[in-house]
């Protein structure tokens, strides 16, 4: 199957943390900053909760977790968190605000394998830090001769945009061109697979700085 659309999608999704009780208080391993205050409303035993961003990118912060839980089960539970996170994407496309029609090019940017890499490395994907902080990115792949990349929702769905505020959409782009997300946590960069990805004839686009959800290294 030749591609001839490589592109990507740069978005943002809460920030993760350790919860270090995670035994004593019953609540998950891994938490947003939203769910650690729900809990900590419901009279949960919430404290010292550690960012992963720190895991990271700070030895002390790593060892520290590395005592409580062992990496191998730390990075499964990332796992799990982020697949739980990116899974409306996976399942519903990338969302195509109607002033935009069906151009692509307007939602995701159309870059070669390689400066792909070379953004993917860049600090917050080669986004101006000023105007927000994003830390994952959609990797699109369009197979040549596709005349209709979009699905209808099947609820409109209201979104924020930067530019064109609030929007209710009922477009998305089909999750079957989403070939997976890059997340980006302290140092680290994740590959999460989209499941339900339609070329079979997956491609060498990313080299080794990002991780495969199927082979996890275990390097600092």
């Amino acid at each position: 199957m030749k591609i001839q659309f490589i592109g990507w999608h740069r978005s943002y999704i809460p920030p993760l943390y350790f919860n270090p009780n995670y035994q004593l208080n019953g609540c998950p391993v891994i938490l947003t900053y939203d769910e650690i205050q729900d809990y900590h409303n419901q009279g949960k035993d919430i404290k010292g909760c550690i960012s992963l961003d720190l895991y990271y990118e700070d030895q002390n912060e790593k060892n520290k977790i590395d005592s409580i839980v062992s990496e191998e089960e730390l990075e499964r539970q990332v796992i799990e968190k982020l697949n739980e996170s990116l899974k409306s994407f996976f399942e519903k496309g990338i969302y195509m605000p109607k002033q935009y029609g069906e151009d692509l090019e307007r939602v995701a940017n159309q870059v070669s394998a390689h400066k792909l890499q070379k953004l993917l490395d860049r600090d917050n994907f080669g986004f101006n830090g000023n105007r927000g902080i994003l830390n994952v990115a959609f990797i699109l792949e369009i197979p040549q001769d596709v005349d209709n990349i979009c699905v209808d929702l099947a609820e409109p769905i209201e979104i924020s945009t930067e530019y064109l505020g609030r929007q209710k959409v009922t477009k998305a782009i089909s999750p079957q061109y989403i070939k997976g997300a890059v997340f980006k946590v302290g140092n680290k960069k994740i590959f999460i697979k989209n499941p339900k990805y339609k070329n079979n004839e997956l491609n060498a686009m990313l080299d080794d700085t990002v991780e495969s959800t199927d082979n996890i290294k275990k390097e600092r």
